[in-house]
């Protein structure tokens, strides 16, 4: 289970690291726009503009910044599990996901269901965290000892050691 939470860790570099760096330099254009767009009209002296009149824009960053990382998590595990049978972190971490009838690496559909089960339940507030924690925790509450967790069971996978 270290070597899992390990990988998880790793992963969460991998994909969080360059999502943060994007969020950074798009907040930081973001409010360079909306800084650079006041205007002071003549007649009145009022100061229109700024950020109040770029929020729109600003509201549409908020949801699209999340979108982008769940696009980019889906697109790295998924395909890592289909093609590999390993992230990058797992590959590190020394563990490999094979599936439970053959020993052999997943393929797409279990791939799907396995990332399916486990995070797409985080968008919902508070509940959707504790799902996935709960899925996350789930191999230590596994009955017949082989540490296999509950998203894990649904796409008919198990996590090996490599090392």
């Amino acid at each position: 289970m270290g070597q899992r939470f390990l990988a998880r860790v790793i992963d969460g570099l991998i994909v969080g690291i360059p999502a943060s760096i994007l969020y950074f330099v798009v907040i930081v254009a973001w409010f360079s726009s909306a800084a650079s767009s006041y205007t002071i009209d003549e007649n009145t002296g009022q100061i229109t503009g700024g950020p109040a009149a770029a929020g729109l824009g600003f509201l549409g960053t908020a949801f699209a910044l999340p979108l982008t990382l769940i696009i980019l998590e889906i697109l790295y595990e998924v395909t890592m599990i289909a093609l590999r049978g390993a992230t990058l972190g797992k590959q590190i971490a020394g563990v490999r996901v094979i599936r439970t009838q053959d020993g052999q690496i997943p393929g797409w559909t279990p791939s799907i269901i396995r990332w399916a089960i486990l995070y797409p339940a985080a968008i919902v507030p508070c509940i959707g965290s504790l799902w996935v924690l709960l899925c996350e925790l789930s191999p230590f509450f596994d009955n017949q000892g082989r540490r296999q967790g509950w998203h894990d069971k649904g796409a008919k996978t198990i996590v090996i050691a490599t090392k």
